[in-house]
């Protein structure tokens, strides 16, 4: 993310875009967060997970757990700067 887009987000966050959101946080054993996911309804409107984490199943574990809450047809709501890589979720 560009410093732009850093203090934009940041700013929406501050006034409490995030109040409309089920907010759902992975943490380690010793209580750091190493990923999260947000639904509104059954819409995934976030899902950050931290890089030094990627690869370790955290990801996937957060989406199992959205279909736990809300049931496996959701949808997905995906920021045009992502790079969309394609993979099955097992």
């Amino acid at each position: 993310m560009s410093a732009a887009d850093f203090a934009f987000y940041y700013e929406l966050v501050q006034k409490g875009a995030l109040n409309a959101s089920e907010i759902c946080v992975e943490v380690s054993d010793y209580g750091e967060p190493r990923g999260l996911i947000g639904l509104e309804g059954f819409k995934i409107v976030m899902l950050f997970v931290d890089p030094d984490e990627f690869g370790q199943g955290i990801g996937t574990s957060l989406i199992r757990h959205a279909e736990a809450l809300k049931g496996s047809v959701l949808q997905v709501d995906v920021n045009e700067q992502n790079e969309l890589k394609w993979e099955e979720i097992p």
